[in-house]
């Protein structure tokens, strides 16, 4: 019932001439390589990506509280997993991004380790022109539609991930945002 709902929503949409709320989230032009370059540097590098590690260089001195604030609204399990996933996810996106023959550039001097301007420009990435803050755009402003897409499959497929923690990763991954943005006043 509920796919039929969203078939029908979908068909609806297309036959209005409207976009679709979905349309709208897809980001399709050329990644921002040196910004992803940055957020893979900071969280460590490529060799040894630790979502941990760049979630420390964005929340600076309130790292702890993000990391207890989250745990609270989520619950350790989950919040385990969304470091997990995003590690996964991280792996998954460079290794596409190779397979393509993406050339990584050097990111910008001093961007990974500087929070606040790291966090507005990852809020400037997923910021859609409606002004509305999406993660999965965000994602796809830093590695391109084509690589979200096969590494949203590739985890949704992993054994140690699945659906349910993807979508996990992307809320919670969006809450981080929202609470950088309230820290530096965005």
């Amino acid at each position: 019932m509920k796919r039929l709902l969203t078939i029908a929503l979908t068909i609806g949409f297309a036959c209005t001439g409207s976009v679709s709320a979905t349309q709208m989230t897809r980001y399709l032009g050329a990644p921002d390589l040196p910004l992803t370059v940055a957020v893979v540097e900071a969280g460590g590098g490529a060799q040894q990506f630790d979502s941990m590690k760049l979630l420390a260089v964005l929340a600076g001195a309130n790292t702890n509280a993000e990391v207890q604030s989250l745990t609270q609204r989520y619950g350790k399990e989950r919040v385990t997993a969304f470091v997990v996933t995003f590690n996964h996810a991280i792996d998954d996106a460079l290794a596409a991004a190779t397979q393509a023959g993406v050339k990584l550039p050097d990111p910008p001097p001093g961007l990974a380790q500087d929070g606040k301007q790291l966090s507005d420009q990852l809020v400037a990435a997923g910021t859609m022109s409606n002004g509305r803050f999406d993660v999965g755009y965000m994602l796809e402003h830093l590695i391109s539609r084509p690589i979200h897409v096969t590494v949203m499959q590739q985890l949704n497929a992993d054994p140690d991930v699945g659906p349910q923690r993807n979508a996990d990763f992307h809320v919670i991954l969006t809450t981080v945002i929202q609470d950088l943005q309230k820290q530096y006043g965005a």
